[in-house]
C-alpha cells in the first residue's frame, strides 16, 4: 500500500496508471492530499489537463477547510464551539448553513431512533475521542453522570432567527458522524463545476467515487480488513455514489484484552460491540452514507434485518461473520478476498 495511505483510513483505493490503449486522449492522474477535519483528504482524479484538475482541486480543498473552521468542536470561528460554548446559557445565532446541516442532523436523529445523535459531544469528550489527549476508560459513575447530556431533543432550532440552543449545561454537539460527508457532497460540486468530472475524493472512511477511471474502466474501492492493517477484505466497481465505511479500528485502544473504540452508542454512552466493519453505498451524498453507516454500526445486524428497510450494506457483525445487501454483488460487482468469520479483539 502507498505510503499516503495511513493505517487508519477506513477505505482502500486500488488503481494503475492510465494507459494511452484504454482512452485515446491522453489522460493524468493526479494525486493530491492534506490533512484537516481530523483525517488524511484525498482527492485523485483523471483529466487530460493538469492545471485544471489542480485548479478544481485546490477550490475543492478550500471548501472543505471553510467547512472545518465552520463547524469543527473546536476553534473560535466554529458555529459548533460558541452553541457548546454557550449551551444551558441562551440561544447562539449561526450561519445559515450551519442551521440546515444541524436541522438535518436532528432529523436523521429522529428518523432512527436515537442511534446516531448530534449531541454525543458530552460523551465523546469523556472517553477523550474528540479531545487532543490520548483516550482513557471512563469511570462508570461519570458515565452515568453524563449520559443525561445526550439528547437531540434538547437542540432547539428556531427558525425564524436561525439560532441553536442546547438546553443544559455541558452538553456538548459533535458532528463528527455528519460533517465529513457534507464536506465530501460540497467538494464534489466544486470539482465538477470546475470541470473535473472522474475523481475520487476519501475524507477518513467517507469516500464519493465520481465518473470512471478510463473510458472502460470503473473505479476499483476496497474496503479495508479490520484486524489485518494495510490488508483489504472486500473489492467493488463504483461510479457516482458515495460509500462510507465505520469501523472500530481507526481510533481505539485497548485495556485488558477489551477493544474501546469512537463509534459510541449515545444510549449507552460505551462503544457498541454489534459491529466490526460497516460500509454502505448511495447515489444520492456521503452525508447520507456518513450517518448511516454509524448508525447501522450500532443498530446491528439483527435490528437492521428486522426493519427491513436499509439497503446496499456490508457488515461484518461483532463475530466476524459477513452480511451483505445482494445489490453489491450484483450491481457494484462486489467481491471477497478473506475467509470468514474474521477473528480477534
Amino acid at each position: 500500500m502507498r505510503l499516503f495511505f495511513r493505517l487508519c483510513l477506513f477505505l482502500c483505493l486500488i488503481s494503475r496508471p492510465v494507459s494511452a490503449q484504454e482512452n485515446p486522449a491522453v489522460l493524468y492522474e493526479i494525486n493530491l492530499q492534506k490533512y484537516m477535519m481530523g483525517t488524511t483528504v484525498e482527492i485523485k482524479a483523471v483529466h487530460p489537463d493538469i492545471l485544471e484538475a489542480k485548479k478544481g482541486i485546490y477550490f475543492a480543498f478550500k471548501e472543505i477547510e471553510r467547512i472545518d473552521k465552520r463547524l469543527g468542536y473546536q476553534g473560535n470561528g466554529s458555529d459548533v464551539a460558541r452553541i457548546n460554548d454557550f449551551a444551558g446559557k441562551h440561544p447562539v445565532k449561526i450561519g445559515a448553513e450551519t442551521f440546515r446541516l444541524l436541522a438535518r442532523a436532528k432529523a436523521y436523529a429522529e428518523k432512527y431512533q436515537g442511534d446516531f445523535d448530534p449531541t454525543i459531544g458530552a460523551i465523546a469528550e469523556l472517553w477523550g475521542f474528540n479531545l487532543n489527549r490520548p483516550p482513557s476508560l471512563p469511570q462508570d459513575a461519570d458515565l452515568q453522570q453524563t449520559l443525561p447530556l445526550v439528547n437531540y431533543r434538547r437542540l432547539i432550532l428556531s427558525e425564524n432567527d436561525t439560532t441553536a440552543f442546547l438546553t443544559r449545561k455541558n452538553m456538548r454537539l459533535d458532528l463528527g458522524g455528519i460533517a465529513k460527508g457534507y464536506a465530501i457532497d460540497r467538494a464534489v460540486e466544486i470539482l465538477r463545476r470546475n470541470k473535473v468530472e472522474n475523481f475520487i475524493i476519501k475524507a477518513g472512511g467517507d469516500m464519493f467515487v465520481s465518473g470512471m477511471k478510463s473510458a472502460t474502466e470503473k473505479w476499483q474501492i476496497g474496503i479495508r480488513h479490520p484486524r489485518a492493517p494495510g490488508e483489504i477484505f472486500a473489492i467493488m466497481e463504483i461510479k457516482d455514489c458515495a460509500i462510507s465505511t465505520s469501523g472500530d479500528y481507526e481510533r481505539f485502544f485497548m485495556k485488558d484484552a477489551v477493544r474501546y473504540h469512537h463509534i459510541l452508542d449515545p444510549k449507552t454512552g460505551r462503544p457498541s460491540r454489534r459491529c466490526k466493519s460497516v460500509s454502505v453505498l448511495s447515489e444520492t451524498s456521503a452525508e447520507a452514507t456518513d450517518v448511516l453507516s454509524t448508525t447501522l454500526f450500532i443498530k446491528g445486524i439483527a435490528e437492521i434485518r428486522a426493519a427491513g428497510t436499509f439497503k446496499n450494506y456490508l457488515i461484518l457483525d461483532e463475530t466476524g461473520n459477513l452480511h451483505l445487501d445482494s445489490t453489491l454483488v450484483h450491481r457494484y460487482k462486489l467481491r471477497t478476498l478473506t475467509k470468514f468469520p474474521i477473528g480477534g479483539n
